[in-house]
């Protein structure tokens, strides 16, 4: 049983050791996971405080063998050994050292809210939301009506806990998971960990504009560069205009790169706050059709769909607001990094740097074109001309 086993089990966990290493523990264990510390201990209470961050200190002489305690021992490896001796001499083995592969796994103790309606399918997509909720009505209604039904969604709600978006989960039911913990990194790995039967995750954003054969077209652009390119493939998107890899292929399939390039800036491959494509409201509105002759989403969803190019390489960051990866690509770089933060585009710059570390590559789907709403810098102004554009936004009935 390793050291996430134990502390799941335990219930009269203390920690042994009353300083700098103590601290560090006790600091990570004030999140919100779900263990819960009786308190400190030490060798010999002489030369030591009453308490340490509001724990109590005992001595070992004053804890019970009967109540089964497990010791998370926190000492410089100087001193370990000699911790271990006394604890064995007086009859405690129950007893862990938390090394580094522990605190890359702690997530795994967080508190979360399951609402469980899984089907066992070898597909999921997790729809990361709870914060934009002025655009639920259409995402989620372009989500029921384009997504396949050999793949299950579950919602994730990362620090939040919405009765709305637990009420649509049931009309359509999906599962939804929400974590008291801030953090999109965490809640990802959770949800993974709840599906271990699936072999295929799809990650979405609640700002996705979802089109027409999207789930389908970016699968088969993984297949296919699986079997006729000599690369292993990380993860696969789709084009997306408002990104910083997708926003050329696009606008130069669409005859408009060398207009864009005189009206804000050259156009270069790769997102960065300091491209226009990132950070400028009114390239926002020319992308989406909205201050330019662009046709609408769904109108660029049939156009790209008879695109000869059925995927290319991307070389640069890429925005992962909709992508699929397998999970055993999750596994090989052992889940997202969790800092306790709320960890915005750690996922993204964990998929970029692992992919180049690694010699993974990243596929896009050029035959199918899928909206990103803004970036940050861009929601206000975009979030304006959604309310006065709805019908922009909407997906026809006849789609």
């Amino acid at each position: 049983m390793d050291c996430i086993e134990k502390l799941c089990h335990a219930n009269n966990i203390w920690i042994y050791g009353a300083g700098v290493f103590a601290r560090r523990v006790l600091y990570f264990f004030k999140m919100p996971y779900f263990i819960k510390i009786r308190g400190i201990v030490v060798t010999d209470k002489k030369n030591n405080a009453d308490s340490l961050e509001g724990y109590k200190i005992c001595a070992i002489d004053e804890i019970e063998k009967t109540n089964f305690p497990l010791f998370i021992i926190a000492v410089s490896d100087k001193y370990k050994n000699d911790v271990v001796q006394e604890l064995q001499s007086r009859g405690f083995d129950n007893y862990i050292f938390l090394e580094e592969t522990f605190w890359r796994r702690i997530w795994e103790l967080t508190n979360y809210k399951f609402i469980d309606r899984r089907k066992r399918k070898d597909k999921v997509c997790f729809v990361l939301s709870g914060y934009k909720e002025f655009l639920w009505e259409d995402v989620f209604e372009r989500l029921c009506r384009v997504v396949p039904r050999d793949i299950e969604i579950c919602i994730l709600s990362s620090g939040v806990w919405s009765d709305d978006l637990a009420d649509l989960a049931e009309q359509n039911d999906w599962s939804y998971l929400s974590t008291s913990m801030n953090s999109v990194t965490l809640i990802q790995n959770i949800a993974i960990r709840l599906y271990p039967y699936v072999k295929w995750i799809y990650k979405m954003d609640e700002d996705i504009f979802l089109t027409k054969h999207t789930f389908e077209r970016i699968m088969n652009a993984y297949l296919t560069a699986e079997l006729e390119s000599r690369y292993e493939i990380g993860f696969a998107g789709p084009l997306l205009p408002l990104n910083g890899y997708g926003y050329i292929p696009f606008l130069k399939h669409l005859g408009k790169l060398n207009e864009y390039d005189r009206r804000f800036e050259y156009a270069f491959f790769g997102g960065s706050r300091r491209r226009m494509v990132e950070c400028c409201d009114e390239v926002a509105g020319y992308l989406w059709g909205l201050a330019s002759d662009i046709p609408q989403l769904d109108i660029l969803g049939e156009l790209f769909g008879k695109n000869k190019k059925k995927y290319s390489f991307c070389n640069v960051r890429f925005s992962i607001g909709f992508i699929l990866f397998k999970r055993s690509f999750w596994e090989s770089f052992n889940g997202f990094d969790v800092s306790g933060q709320r960890d915005l585009g750690v996922d993204e710059g964990k998929l970029g740097e692992f992919c180049i570390n690694n010699s993974y590559a990243i596929v896009v789907a050029e035959d199918t074109v899928v909206g990103h709403f803004s970036f940050g810098q861009q929601t206000e102004y975009m979030k304006k001309l959604y309310e006065n554009n709805r019908e922009w936004f909407a997906m026809p009935k006849e789609v």
